[in-house]
């Protein structure tokens, strides 16, 4: 017989003689078990499963095809663009190239008062683009209505690609924080850590799955297994730092 039970049938015995001080110290014995155990026993389920409680699950980062755009201003005598705009120009061309995406598009406003300028710039919009290592049939330089003809319009570069987004909005607070006892999460909880990671990730695909292999470098290969043989320690190359975000 164990300790507890030990104590237990003690107390019990003790009761049934009816012993005054012995039916006091036996009762507090056996509250004092009863204390103890009851530690031990199995809480009732809260109903929630991990779906619901997990962040992730609640506030999911999908991955879907959306418009990413410039928009450059264009005035009405100007014929190329400035260091600033070229230099957007630069760099929205790099992030076509890195999307993965299969045309660029360069919209300029029909009608309008800059048209013939915003003609202009954007042909030297399509030889920026080049010049970053897009193919001209790859770009396109197409039109687009404005509702006002007496203000100039922008040039606008376009490309469809790839993006990771969180499926839920955030910011969104239902319910009183101060009145939960259950040691759950918030709704809102985790959405602005998920809206982040899906921001910076530099490929949508990786996402979706992960990416291959790359190529096996033979020449390091090689001279790691000779300094295995040969008992010696490796060198340690320099750690690259990626750009990827």
């Amino acid at each position: 017989m164990s300790i507890v039970g030990m104590k237990k049938a003690t107390a019990m015995q003790a009761i049934v003689d009816g012993r005054p001080s012995s039916v006091l110290r036996a009762l507090a014995t056996v509250s004092v078990l009863a204390l103890g155990l009851a530690g031990c026993a199995q809480t009732s389920p809260s109903g929630l499963s991990y779906s619901e409680t997990s962040y992730q699950t609640r506030h999911p980062i999908v991955v879907d095809t959306a418009p990413t755009t410039l928009d450059i201003p264009a005035g009405n005598e100007r014929t190329h663009l400035t260091v600033g705009a070229k230099s957007a120009v630069q760099g929205f061309a790099e992030d076509y190239r890195r999307s993965g995406a299969k045309g660029i598009q360069i919209l300029v406003p029909a009608g309008s008062s800059n048209e013939v300028a915003a003609s202009h710039l954007a042909r030297h919009a399509r030889e920026i683009i080049e010049e970053r290592g897009v193919s001209r049939n790859q770009i396109s330089i197409l039109s687009y209505s404005v509702d006002d003809q007496n203000v100039p319009g922008n040039i606008r570069l376009a490309y469809v690609a790839l993006k990771a987004r969180v499926a839920s909005e955030c910011g969104v607070w239902p319910s009183d924080l101060g009145t939960n006892f259950e040691n759950q999460n918030y709704e809102n909880f985790g959405c602005a850590t998920q809206s982040n990671l899906a921001a910076i990730v530099a490929d949508p695909n990786d996402l979706i799955a992960p990416r291959g292999n790359g190529p096996i470098n033979a020449e390091r290969t090689a001279e790691v297994i000779s300094d295995f043989q040969a008992n010696t320690p490796p060198t340690v190359l320099p750690v690259l730092v990626s750009d990827a975000f």
